[in-house]
Order: structure tokens, then C-alpha cells, then sequence
């Protein structure tokens, strides 16, 4: 990630984060964003919390950092107003060490993976014995829950045999993406998840439900790099490789958005009087940028500022905003 932005002293900011979460009086204003979704009941002083992470958003898109934004956002703007915003901070250059720092409290360097974990290696990008953010709330009693982008590690079981023993080399051995992940949101203190490992810029290009793939071997085709036409609007592939035949990058953000909905519906149904935990960790506005051709309530989203695709996508990074508040 180039361009998010963070308090000054990261560290620090996110151990007092975690102190004061112990104590579960912890309402933060800030990008990424946390806010409260009052509809729900729930025991004295425990707040709800949902925290959207927008992927390479920089403060020279958001309102209140320069004068003039690219794009306008009326929902941030009115987030921001009503809430703090933190003009004092430190950024890691790439997306999946921010995303490990803002889980765990700690810098990059602590972590397994400084600069990111870009396979699944094998080994969670946390460190034995450190703990995340889901990991102590759900300790707290907190209904936990995570959609969008892993990207923070993970083991999957190699193939025992080849794909295709008549295809190219890149066919023939790989990951067996019909097994589940391991060291995914499940270990690290999310109770429920759908999760794309890496995002919408590199395979496998499928989802992981509570760490189980989504996925059977009859749905797996291997993407070249170009574009896919999908229902939802225009699919693109950076990187070449396996994933699910219904992939689609431009519906990323609003699988995302129904996902939340979804659990929180079911949240209301069957833990009314506990708290929740809602980690969105969002495509917006990461490569490729393919926005949909229309949003959930029907807005136009393709289109709106002309040939850019990264404008369409941070306006699309603003409606999901509006639309989960």
C-alpha cells in the first residue's frame, strides 16, 4: 500500500487502542473507520464497532486533508465531521503490513512478514503469542466478524499430484484450493469470515468462508492476465492464475457490504444482547480498478469520472460508507 494514512507513533496508538478495548469503552472515529451501529442491543458501555480498511487511500482523496478532493464524498465528509480526524501519522509502504499493523498494535517489523506475505507460505503473518484486535475483543464477549481482503498469511495444502499432467508448467503443481486455509480469520479471533486471500490483485481468486474454501475442483479454471465480462460489470486479472470460474473483481465491495448485512442480521437474531466486532477490509481503491457498472441501491458507479477507474472506485469506497452507516 502506498498511500494509507495513520497516527503518529502507530505502535503506541494501537497499544493504547488495545488497553482501552480491554476496558470495551472504545468508539474511534479515524481512516480506516470505526463507528457505532446503534440498532442493535447490548449490555452497559460495550460498544459496536465496525472498522472499514480502504486499501491505498492516501490524504490527498479525503476531505479535510486537502481543500479540494479528486472526488467528492459526502458520506466521509460527514463521518469525519462528526468524528476525529488525525493529522499526525505513519504509513507502511505496502498494504498487507498495514493491515497487520492495525490488527495487531504493532509495527511491520514485529511481524512475520515486514513486507507482506504474498503466498501462503505457510505461517500467519502474526507471530505466536501476539494478539489482534478480534482475538481480545472476543475475549470480551464480542460477536466477531471479517469480509474483503486477507492478505495476512496462511498455510494451504499443496498438491499431491498434477492438475493437468498434458499442460504448461504453471498447471501442473500448485496449492489445492479446495482445502481450507489455515492461520486465516478463524485463528486469529474472527468467529465469522469470507475472505479472498489476496485481495482482488493476486490469486487464488476465490473465497474462504470460515477458513473453508468456497470452492469445489470443478469450479477452478486458471485466469490469464485480461479482462472478464461479469453481471455485476468488468472483471480484470493482474496477476495470471487458479480461481473460481464466477470470480468477479468488481463485485468485490458489495460482497463485502452484503456479507456485514448479513451478519448482522443474524447478529440481531442470535446475540442480541452481545456486542459485535465488524472488520470490512475493502478492494477499494487496490488494483485492478474495476468498479461496478451500478452499486446495491442502483447508483451509477462505472462512468462517473469519465475513463478513471481508481475515481470510480473511491466514489464506490464513499456509497459503501453511506450504505453501512
Amino acid at each position: 500500500m502506498k498511500k494509507n494514512s495513520y497516527t503518529r507513533n502507530y505502535s503506541m496508538f494501537n497499544q493504547q487502542l488495545l488497553h482501552q478495548m480491554k476496558k470495551a469503552m472504545l468508539l474511534i472515529l479515524l481512516l480506516p473507520f470505526s463507528f457505532c451501529h446503534a440498532q442493535v442491543s447490548k449490555p452497559p458501555n460495550k460498544k459496536n464497532i465496525v472498522l472499514l480498511f480502504a486499501d491505498d487511500v492516501g490524504i490527498g482523496n479525503i476531505p479535510g486533508y486537502v481543500n479540494n478532493p479528486p472526488v467528492e464524498l459526502p458520506n466521509i465528509d460527514s463521518l469525519r465531521l462528526k468524528g476525529i480526524t488525525y493529522k499526525n501519522f505513519h504509513a507502511t509502504p505496502w498494504c498487507s503490513p498495514s493491515r497487520y499493523a492495525l490488527l495487531s498494535g504493532n509495527y511491520q517489523f514485529r511481524g512475520t512478514y515486514p513486507a507482506g506475505p504474498w503466498d501462503p507460505w505457510g505461517k500467519s503473518a502474526f507471530k505466536r503469542g501476539q494478539e489482534t484486535i478480534a482475538k481480545l475483543l472476543k475475549k470480551n464477549g464480542y460477536d466477531t466478524a471479517m469480509f474483503g481482503k486477507w492478505h495476512l498469511g496462511g498455510k494451504i495444502e499443496k498438491e499431491q499430484k498434477p492438475q493437468n499432467p498434458n499442460s504448461s508448467s504453471r498447471l501442473k503443481f500448485g496449492y489445492n484450493l479446495t482445502q481450507p486455509l489455515v492461520y486465516g480469520p478463524t485463528d486469529n479471533g474472527f468467529d465469522t469470515s469470507k475472505v479472498s486471500l489476496s485481495g482482488i490483485q493476486a490469486p487464488p481468486f476465490l473465497y474462504y468462508r470460515n477458513s473453508n474454501s468456497t470452492v469445489s475442483q470443478d469450479d477452478i479454471v486458471f485466469y490469464d492476465v485480461g479482462e472478464y465480462d461479469r453481471p455485476q460489470g468488468m472483471s480484470e486479472i493482474k496477476n495470471a492464475g487458479r480461481g473460481d470460474k464466477a470470480w468477479d473483481t468488481s463485485n468485490f465491495n458489495i460482497e463485502i457490504v452484503k456479507n456485514n448485512e448479513k451478519f448482522l442480521d443474524e447478529h440481531a437474531k442470535n446475540n442480541p444482547k452481545r456486542p459485535f466486532f465488524s472488520f470490512l477490509s475493502l478492494g477499494a481503491i487496490h488494483v485492478p480498478f474495476t468498479p461496478p457498472d451500478v452499486f446495491i441501491d442502483g447508483t451509477p458507479v462505472k462512468g462517473k469520472y469519465g475513463k478513471s477507474g481508481e475515481y470510480d472506485m473511491l466514489y464506490e469506497l464513499d456509497l459503501v460508507v453511506g450504505f453501512v452507516i
